[in-house]
């Protein structure tokens, strides 16, 4: 069975939802400097051949205030080394404060998550 095809979408996705209705040059500066426009650009519009260097990681995570594993996950989906499914519960521990949050709220955000990436009927 071949490997799947590797798409932008998944990097596209996280990073046009968390750079909110800041410019790229605004998002360059808080990734400090890396990644480079040029680089987010690329992400965005073009599959990836392989993962970004650890600068570049530690610099998105910090621009999109995320943990840099969350990246690395993203770009493993986009070149098809895994599925989202793969990750199964073990991705609501990538979120900032998640082992902050009392068992009732753990509860309601996965409830939350599971409900979004539920298909449109």
């Amino acid at each position: 069975m071949a490997a799947p095809a590797a798409t932008a979408e998944p990097i596209r996705d996280l990073i046009e939802t968390l750079r909110g209705k800041r410019s790229w040059r605004q998002l360059e500066q808080d990734c400090g400097g890396n990644p480079s426009r040029k680089y987010l650009s690329q992400w965005i519009s073009q599959p990836p051949e392989d993962f970004p260097s650890m600068a570049q990681i530690q610099g998105l995570s910090q621009g999109l205030n995320i943990k840099p594993a969350v990246i690395v996950q993203t770009w493993g989906i986009a070149l098809g080394i895994w599925t989202s499914s793969d990750w199964g519960a073990s991705q609501y521990y990538l979120l900032d404060g998640w082992t902050d949050l009392t068992t009732s709220q753990q509860a309601a955000v996965a409830g939350v998550v599971r409900e979004m990436r539920t298909p449109k009927a």
